[in-house]
């Protein structure tokens, strides 16, 4: 029963020991690559938008930019990207189900979007893709 404890003490010390001093961890390189090309423009996808949410039914794809992160949690499963990483024009709010995003979608982050089969909204002027729900006899993004 000694010989347990100190087994168990010599584990439970083991998982407190780490590799990293803090939570600053080096950003991991990209580890796939995309032959993705976008096909539809920020506002050819805004020009969807007829004053109602709508579910895309081309097979379309955006390029964007991150601009926004969770890391501070100051945004919750939402993720604001851009049409440049500098002097940006035009932009668009996704609503994703993925806490943490900040791991894998950091500031700068290149992304594709197949936009085709997500709903497409507005919002106090923000335009947002995602996934519907109804409120009160209304389809929001």
């Amino acid at each position: 029963m000694k010989k347990l404890k100190s087994i168990l003490g010599i584990i439970g010390m083991l998982t407190l020991i780490n590799c990293v001093n803090d939570r600053n961890f080096e950003k991991t390189p990209p580890n796939c690559s995309s032959d993705m090309v976008a096909t539809a423009t920020y506002n050819g996808i805004k020009g969807l938008y007829v004053d109602r949410t709508v579910q895309i039914q081309e097979d379309l794809v955006i390029e964007g930019y991150v601009v926004s992160s969770d890391r501070a949690r100051n945004f919750f499963s939402t993720l604001y990207f851009q049409d440049s990483p500098v002097n940006p024009t035009e932009g668009f709010q996704i609503e994703i189900d993925l806490r943490g995003s900040h791991l894998f979608y950091s500031v700068g982050t290149k992304i594709y979007i197949k936009v085709k089969g997500l709903y497409l909204g507005k919002s106090k002027e923000v335009f947002k893709l995602g996934g519907a729900f109804t409120a009160f006899g209304n389809i929001s993004v």
